[in-house]
């Protein structure tokens, strides 16, 4: 089920760029490991929630770091 969820929201989140580019390759990578390796390996169910934490770390900090403005 996460694989799903994981292919749509980085073509969602990339094409908008609420995050950088290496974040959305990281994730796609993530996604086609848990598409290929289906009970291979023993953490693989783990993969998809550390994402979902290092995307919301990116989040939280990008809102509570001031932005920077030119003018």
């Amino acid at each position: 089920m996460s694989k799903p969820t994981t292919f749509t929201s980085l073509a969602e989140a990339s094409g908008a760029g609420i995050f950088p580019r290496w974040m959305a390759f990281l994730g796609y990578g993530l996604a086609l490991l848990l598409l290929l390796s289906i009970g291979s390996f023993y953490w693989a169910p783990l993969a998809f929630p550390l994402w979902v934490l290092l995307i919301s770390i990116y989040i939280l900090l990008a809102n509570l770091l001031p932005k920077k403005t030119f003018s």
